[in-house]
């Protein structure tokens, strides 16, 4: 029996150590992968924090263009409602804010009918009865008008944004060393066409990218590069 114990303890002392397997670490195409992404991460935060800039800015303009007469306190407003500055049966404040007609002018069409007569009979004060305001023709004419025609050379840039996608980063050459594109990122020879293509093949989205000049977006690389 203490034979037995003596060759079990021999054998757990001949054992050999387990050790815990040695991860490798990243190679030289990784780290230049992981730089590149972070690059473009923090673009991508520069572009969306100058959309929202911008889009804060348009709401407080279009805030301050749409406000006809600025309200500060509520015995302002009540004037304003209890106030028929042009004599035609209606209120400033109704006048303003709910028929959109002219406060000053008790006929804003100048058709010879007063505001108030054309609205108790049904008829818009803004618009004369012998004109036509909002025909077809001219929601015709309006949306012809806000069409932006294709350039022609449109399918080109097309095929070259996608032939570009193929080979954005981080896409490494099997040889080891640095990338031609990484290379192009980092010495700042990247144009706008390039950095946008990079973008949205990074997973960027493609209309909040096309919201921006090519000089906006190069200025933002550049802007990245000499931080």
């Amino acid at each position: 029996m203490l034979n037995n114990e003596q060759g079990f303890e021999s054998k757990q002392e001949n054992r050999e150590p387990e050790y815990a397997p040695i991860q490798p670490g990243l190679n030289k195409n990784q780290k230049i992968s992981l730089v590149v992404l972070g690059f473009f991460t923090i673009f991508i935060i520069f572009l969306w924090s100058a959309q929202f800039k911008n889009n804060l800015s348009g709401i407080n303009n279009s805030g301050a263009i749409n406000s006809v007469i600025p309200l500060d306190t509520n015995s302002e407003q009540d004037d304003l409602y209890s106030k028929d500055t042009d004599g035609d049966g209606l209120s400033d404040g109704d006048e303003l804010y709910l028929y959109k007609t002219s406060p000053y002018l008790e006929d804003s069409d100048s058709d010879g009918f007063l505001d108030k007569n054309e609205i108790d009979s049904e008829h818009d004060p803004n618009c004369p009865e012998d004109r036509e305001c909002y025909g077809t023709e001219a929601s015709a004419d309006a949306d012809e008008a806000g069409k932006t025609p294709a350039p022609a050379d449109s399918m080109a840039d097309i095929l070259e944004q996608l032939n570009r996608a193929n080979t954005a980063i981080p896409a490494a050459e099997s040889s080891g060393g640095e990338t031609p594109d990484a290379a192009k990122v980092f010495g700042g020879e990247m144009s706008a066409a390039d950095l946008r293509t990079l973008l949205i093949s990074s997973g960027a989205d493609e209309a909040m990218i096309g919201q921006f000049s090519d000089e906006e977006i190069v200025n933002i690389y550049k802007e990245i590069l000499a931080e």
